[in-house]
């Protein structure tokens, strides 16, 4: 017998399965990327942010516009009926509105966001339904005519809030 016919075939060798693993695991990798970037949304970046930029003194003037009414909502929410409820008290002068926006921004996916209103159902109470959120962290603001007021919630930890109108 002659060295020739002893030699295995070449897919019976280690080796060279160890050589092409190692482009084969990149493009199993690659397609896998692929799929993730098509499959989960970034969300929008802002293409103008000089516009985006002038707006934020008119926010800013709503900030004030809460201190200035002396705001302050305690918002206690019920996760298995979709139910809030907010108790809005604030100084003298301040004119009580009918309606009021909370707005839920996701900490990370603004894709998540979600948006309820209020209604006024008696002196400081305020109602209102909200979807459902994920787990995690979120940023709520309470917003009416020329104010607004901000705070942060954790899906399920918390049921009971308090926000303060701060400068």
């Amino acid at each position: 017998m002659n060295d020739a016919s002893q030699q295995s075939p070449w897919y019976r060798m280690p080796m060279v399965w160890m050589l092409i693993l190692i482009p084969a695991s990149s493009v199993v990798m690659g397609i896998v990327m692929i799929w993730l970037a098509i499959t989960n949304d970034d969300g929008l970046v802002v293409d103008d942010y000089y516009r985006k930029g002038k707006t934020i003194n008119k926010v800013l003037k709503r900030d004030v516009a809460a201190v200035n009414y002396g705001l302050e909502a305690d918002i206690q929410f019920d996760y298995e009926l979709h139910q809030v409820t907010m108790k809005l008290t604030a100084g003298t002068g301040f004119d009580r509105p009918d309606r009021v926006v909370i707005h839920f921004f996701n900490a990370t996916r603004t894709g998540l966001d979600k948006t309820g209103v209020f209604t006024h159902s008696g002196s400081s109470l305020y109602t209102a339904s909200f979807p459902e959120l994920n787990h995690g962290r979120w940023y709520i603001q309470v917003e009416a005519n020329n104010w607004r007021l901000l705070g942060s919630l954790s899906v399920p930890d918390n049921s009971k809030i308090h926000i303060r109108a701060i400068e």
